[in-house]
């Protein structure tokens, strides 16, 4: 199994490409990602309903990939506030 995050692409690449054997997914060329700017201010109340929505299923995964050490438990808040 292998996870990434948009956040650690490229040392993903690299991990990844280790766990394969060096060099088979050498980059091409650039990757470009789209994204849609937005203001990403979000209240606190917001903030807690959507943990408390997500909790037992989005945020459990993400606990579980944590767990199994496929994930850097850094990445994102996992609690449940």
């Amino acid at each position: 199994m292998f996870v990434g995050s948009v956040e650690n692409m490229d040392a993903d690449r690299r991990r990844l490409s280790q766990l394969l054997g060096d060099g088979i997914l050498e980059r091409n060329g650039d990757l470009h990602i789209r994204t849609t700017h937005h203001d990403a201010n979000i209240s606190a109340k917001g903030a807690h309903n959507l943990r408390r929505w997500y909790n037992n299923t989005d945020y459990a995964a993400l606990r579980e990939l944590v767990r199994l050490g496929l994930l850097d438990p850094n990445l994102y808040d996992l609690s449940c506030s």
